[in-house]
């Protein structure tokens, strides 16, 4: 389950658009709900704000956490050369 503290760290570099993200991932891996459909974006932020507990929704959130973070870094890397030019 993820912790408040875990939970606060995800939102401040997810924000408002990470469901769609989560989602795809989610699909790419091939994991559904129950019924074979995928999950809804009221259940992923459920899992986010800690209210349940599910590993492969949690697996996934982690996921678009780390490649969001390292896009960030690519930029910020890309900003400095350029103005160090």
């Amino acid at each position: 389950m993820i912790t408040s503290e875990e939970s606060k760290k995800l939102k401040e570099l997810l924000k408002l658009d990470y469901t769609a993200e989560v989602l795809q991932t989610l699909k790419i891996k091939g994991i559904t709900n129950k019924q074979g459909n995928a999950y809804s974006r009221g259940m992923i932020s459920s899992v986010l704000n800690g209210h349940c507990e599910h590993a492969e929704i949690e697996e996934a959130l982690f996921e678009v956490y780390r490649h969001r973070k390292q896009a960030l870094k690519k930029t910020a890397a890309k900003r400095k050369r350029i103005l160090s030019e």
